[in-house]
């Protein structure tokens, strides 16, 4: 009796192991096709600029940062603000 209960524990713990294991491969693949897929991209629709309010959401929303050592930063250094 003994012997059929650790067979039946094995053969569980088994069959745990290998769905363990498929549902990782799954997930790994899911991970590796998103990386080649990668992001989606969007390009500004130029035809929807309407105000210099638009112009200042759209640059907010991108975000843009600027360095000291960028070769354009001496002639555009007005329009930012130190990042805290």
């Amino acid at each position: 009796m003994e012997g059929e209960t650790a067979l039946f524990i094995a053969q569980n713990v088994e069959r745990i192991n290998q769905e363990r294991l498929q549902k990782l491969q799954e997930e790994i693949d899911q991970m590796e096709m998103e990386e080649y897929t990668g992001p989606k991209m969007y390009k500004l629709n130029t035809s929807t600029i309407e105000t210099i309010e638009d112009v200042k959401l759209i640059l907010d929303g991108l975000d843009l940062i600027i360095s000291k050592d960028s070769p354009n930063y001496e002639s555009v250094k007005k329009y930012f603000k130190e990042v805290e």
